[in-house]
């Protein structure tokens, strides 16, 4: 795999994805802020934006030439994750890292999160299928804890 240089990012405007966004810039990444046709999310000019419609060939045509994505959409977003995985495969990115920040699916301490913790446990079994089907596709996902306590 060559070097990450190029990122997408979705959901470069939300709460955890500012601060990875702009953790991105700091370590002289390439940053592209992809998001929806109807956001009215505002991004700095030094960053460009990539709207589009979430279906998949929209989305990899958006991804193309970007070596990685980082997905940081909050809850009503987490299911799109499939067009998106299945996107970044059509063009070629070998990593994608899930928007799984907070605790990770299997916590079952907190019932509130039960509703959340479903969808988020089948993007991860899709992820992990579509990495036994294609070795060049990886993934990760980072399960951070509870973000309310720095946000």
């Amino acid at each position: 795999m060559s070097p990450i240089q190029k990122v997408a990012v979705f959901g470069a405007s939300g709460t955890i994805g500012t601060h990875i966004t702009s953790g991105l810039i700091r370590a002289n990444f390439k940053i592209t802020a992809i998001t929806r046709l109807d956001s009215t999310s505002t991004f700095p000019d030094s960053i460009p934006v990539v709207r589009t419609d979430y279906t998949v060939p929209a989305l990899t045509a958006a991804l193309r030439g970007h070596d990685a994505v980082v997905s940081a959409v909050g809850v009503a977003g987490i299911t799109k994750q499939r067009d998106m995985m299945d996107a970044a495969e059509a063009a070629g990115i070998a990593r994608f890292v899930l928007s799984d920040f907070g605790y990770g699916p299997n916590h079952r301490r907190l019932p509130e999160f039960e509703a959340i913790g479903k969808p988020r446990l089948e993007v991860l079994e899709y992820a992990k299928e579509k990495a036994t089907a294609n070795p060049a596709f990886t993934w990760s996902a980072i399960a951070i804890g509870n973000p309310i306590d720095w946000v």
